[in-house]
């Protein structure tokens, strides 16, 4: 049943903000892979969304990985 209700999570995007949050506890809980990847996935589905520096700068992104736009 969990795993339903985290397919169902993972095929229906998140607001923007929510996504965001769910990506600094990832970073703070140290699991910086999964971090990444949900970045990337929050990048393909929000392209033109602004990703807070603090972010970028934890997970030492770099411009060629295209973590979104800067402000």
């Amino acid at each position: 049943m969990a795993k339903a209700a985290a397919r169902a999570a993972a095929e229906e995007p998140m607001p923007p903000r929510a996504w965001l949050d769910s990506i600094r506890l990832l970073i703070d809980q140290n699991r910086l892979e999964e971090a990444r990847k949900r970045l990337a996935a929050f990048t393909k589905a929000y392209p033109d969304e602004n990703v807070p520096e603090s972010i970028r700068s934890r997970l030492k992104a770099t411009s060629e990985e295209g973590y979104g736009r800067q402000p």
